[in-house]
């Protein structure tokens, strides 16, 4: 018996599972979004100019804020959530076009 069989029987059939996959998800967008914020005030030291700065870390926070929502929101829907969350993968693939005329009705702005 290994090790991962172990701690796979301890705790059901995956080792993250429910709120703990729900807040890693969380966790990683976060992560994202700090990059973003890092490159939007890098680039307003590199150019000097902080015009447009605040609008930018705004859309940011509110893109944050929606990934997280439907983070939850599916987390906490059970197999539901999971099949809206792959439907909204599913969509968004066939809204990614460029000539696409789709709309993602998903999408955070």
């Amino acid at each position: 018996m290994n090790i991962l069989t172990h701690v796979s029987s301890l705790f059901g059939d995956t080792v993250i599972g429910g709120a703990g996959a729900v807040s890693l998800g969380i966790v990683a967008k976060y992560g994202v979004t700090l990059v973003k914020l890092d490159a939007i005030v890098s680039e307003a030291i590199l150019v000097m100019d902080t015009a447009g700065m605040n609008d930018k870390i705004k859309k940011e926070l509110q893109i944050l804020v929606c990934q997280v929502f439907k983070e939850v929101t599916y987390g906490v829907s059970g197999k539901s959530g999971a099949t809206m969350a792959g439907l909204e993968t599913i969509i968004g693939e066939m809204a990614s076009g460029k000539d696409s005329k789709i709309k993602n009705p998903f999408k955070c702005k």
